[in-house]
């Protein structure tokens, strides 16, 4: 008889279990909070859920902001050359076309700038001193210009990026009538005229 009365009370108790489950169940669980970068009970120590997110790598420059500056770079480093080459004329003696033995240092390092920058094309100019008649001193600048071409060719530059062009005494360097004067004027000069 004893189990009688426990029989009749396991419905009540289960519906009343049953109510207590629902009524303390939310139906959505709450928002959480995310976590503040603060310290948390192991003093100062950071949990790994808090660790901070390594910054993002900064953007790499267009490739073309970077072949503009490598254009740049070998534009400066051309010009630099340049200037170089067309400065140092190479000069003769007094009504010679032959080059002087110092001064195939300075045609090497021509050469070394023509090897090197492979599209340049070059003038050289012949000049001579103000003694002589015209006609023999356009033939002698001639001359000095063809003898330098025939040294760059015979280094290995090609004779299609090489002219020559004789102003015999038209453009003397320097305007004197002395020794000093006439040796600056007795000239090969090398210009750059394309690439």
């Amino acid at each position: 008889m004893r189990f009688k009365g426990v029989r009749e009370r396991i419905p009540f108790l289960l519906i009343v279990g049953f109510a207590i489950v629902l009524v303390g169940c939310p139906k959505k669980a709450p928002p959480v909070k995310p976590a503040s970068p603060a310290t948390d009970i192991f003093e100062g120590l950071v949990t790994p859920a808090k660790v901070p997110k390594p910054p993002p790598a900064p953007p790499t420059a267009p490739k073309v902001e970077v072949e503009d500056a490598k254009n740049a770079k070998q534009a400066r480093k051309f010009q630099s050359a340049m200037r170089a080459f067309e400065s140092a004329p190479v000069y003769f003696d007094f009504d010679r076309s032959e080059i002087k033995y110092h001064f195939t240092s300075v045609l090497n390092r021509k050469a070394d700038f023509l090897k090197r920058f492979k599209n340049v094309r070059i003038q050289i100019e012949g000049h001579c001193d103000e003694r002589g008649s015209i006609q023999y001193n356009l033939a002698l600048g001639d001359r000095r210009a063809n003898s330098a071409k025939a040294y760059l060719v015979a280094l290995g530059i090609a004779t299609n990026r090489i002219s020559t062009i004789s102003f015999g005494e038209e453009r003397p360097m320097v305007r004197a009538s002395n020794e000093a004067a006439w040796a600056k004027n007795r000239r090969a000069n090398f210009v750059v005229i394309g690439q």
